[in-house]
Formats: structure tokens, C-alpha cells, sequence
């Protein structure tokens, strides 16, 4: 009986011992590897391009760091640091891409991220994926001819685009007008209505551009012509204070945020 209860208690010891390792060898080895996070996920390059990487570990720390660019089995070294000790649980890494600085040509290639922590087991994490290089921009047609403009009144604006693009359009001063892209019965073109200031004069920008997803821009001019600026017409208009109270209590009824502003305050609102 004895040796049986000596046993037993030698057995519950013996797994005490064991789930005290165990939890020691989690404390001390750490097994989570640190994580890699983008502040905008991409997949192509222009001419260059600014990237924001976090790499993070909350137990032991980060160690080093690398980021590369891989083409026709060449790769290329964009950053890399190797922290001498620990306590950096978060490190920021800002890297610009200039491809034609490191000989990359347009085509595909392999961006990577790789990072280790300060855990005796060197947990490295690894982000890699593909991206294309491309530093070739749009170019633009301009379809219309004749722009003759009136202040304060419209113009159209017809064009074509040699590749897609994320955005393109009219800028006209300070304001800028998106075209739309139109099904035509050979190759597809776009479209773009935009007002034409009241104060336009021959020194106005206007002009249609294009940039394409990698960020590639372009830009054409657009030649206009003012057409002899005529006075706009005035007119007055009297109304009674009964109609203007009338019409301030409709929009209280519409905008509960006007309940217990006055006529004026209404109007100005």
C-alpha cells in the first residue's frame, strides 16, 4: 500500500516537473513568430515608389530585418538593419524603389520582407509576393478640336488613353472633372463635361490627365478660344415677410437641426 501511494506521488511529481518544463521552455524559447504589415498593399511600380513596412514582435523583440527585390533570379537589397539588442518590439521601415537606380527593368519581379526575433529559436517571418515594374506612361489623344468656350458656361472634351489607367480627366483651374470611358464602335474613348470658370482668361490650366495604377502621369493641354464675354443677367426678385417665414417653418419641418433659429438664420444655414 505504501509503495503504491509512493508511486503515485512520484508520478504526479514526475508531471508537475514535465508541464514546468514545458511552460518554461514557452516562456523563455518563445515560439510566435514577429508580423510584417504594409500601410498599403501594392502590386506594381512606377518610376518609384514609396513603401511603409511595420514589423512587430511584443515578446523578445526584433533582431534584423531585410527587404529585397528579386528579377531574373538577381536580387537586390532595398534596406536591412541588425539591432544589437533587444527591447525594439516595433520597428517602422520607410523604403523607396527607384527601379532605374538598381538596373530593375518593366516586367515582373519578387518583393520580399524578412525578419527574425530575439527568441533562442530565431523566429523568422517571411512576406513575399509578386509585383509588376512598369515606368511606362499613358499617353493621351485629344479627339476634339474646336474648344470655344463662354465664362461660366460648359466644354467637352474627347480623348483617348494608350493603357488603362486608375484615373484620368480634365483639370481645369483648380477644379478637376473625371472623364468616362465610352464604348465606340472601333476603339473605346473617354468623355468629359467640366465648367469653365467665370473669370476664365487665356493663362486658365486646362488640360486632360492620365496616371495609370503604377503612377505614371501624363498630361495634354487642351487649346481654347473665349468667346467675347458678355454681361450676365440680374434679376430682383421681392418677396413679403409672411413668405419667407412660410418657407423658414417647411425647412424646420425638413432639418430638425434648424428647430428654434429664426427666419434669417434659416436661410443662411
Amino acid at each position: 500500500m505504501k509503495s503504491s501511494k509512493k508511486a503515485t506521488v512520484q508520478v504526479v511529481l514526475l508531471l508537475v516537473l514535465i508541464g514546468s518544463i514545458i511552460a518554461a521552455g514557452y516562456h523563455y524559447l518563445e515560439w510566435e513568430k514577429p508580423t510584417i504589415s504594409q500601410d498599403k498593399p501594392f502590386d506594381t511600380i512606377g518610376k518609384e515608389k514609396d513603401v511603409t513596412i511595420t514589423l512587430r514582435d511584443n515578446r523578445s523583440g526584433i533582431r534584423n530585418y531585410k527587404v529585397t527585390i528579386e528579377q531574373n533570379k538577381h536580387e537586390y537589397e532595398l534596406s536591412s538593419e541588425q539591432i544589437s539588442s533587444k527591447g525594439t518590439y516595433e520597428k517602422v521601415v520607410a523604403v523607396k524603389i527607384i527601379p532605374r537606380d538598381i538596373k530593375l527593368k518593366d516586367g515582373e519581379a519578387v518583393f520580399r520582407i524578412r525578419t527574425t526575433d530575439f527568441s533562442p529559436l530565431r523566429n523568422t517571418s517571411l512576406l513575399q509576393f509578386k509585383v509588376t515594374i512598369d515606368s511606362i506612361p499613358p499617353r493621351i489623344a485629344l479627339l476634339t478640336r474646336a474648344h470655344n468656350i463662354n465664362p461660366g458656361g460648359t466644354c467637352l472634351a474627347v480623348y483617348r488613353v494608350t493603357k488603362a489607367v486608375q484615373s484620368c480627366g480634365v483639370k481645369c483651374g483648380d477644379a478637376f472633372y473625371p472623364g468616362y470611358l465610352t464604348q465606340g464602335k472601333a476603339k473605346p474613348y473617354y468623355v468629359c463635361f467640366f465648367a469653365v470658370p467665370r473669370d476664365v482668361a487665356t493663362n486658365t490650366p486646362m488640360a486632360v490627365t492620365a496616371a495609370d495604377k503604377a503612377g505614371n502621369q501624363a498630361i495634354v493641354g487642351i487649346p481654347f478660344y473665349i468667346r467675347s464675354v458678355r454681361p450676365f443677367r440680374k434679376d430682383t426678385v421681392t418677396v413679403s415677410d409672411s413668405f419667407v417665414k412660410q418657407k423658414a417653418v417647411e425647412f424646420q419641418g425638413q432639418d430638425s437641426k434648424l428647430a428654434g433659429k429664426s427666419a434669417e438664420e434659416i436661410f443662411t444655414y
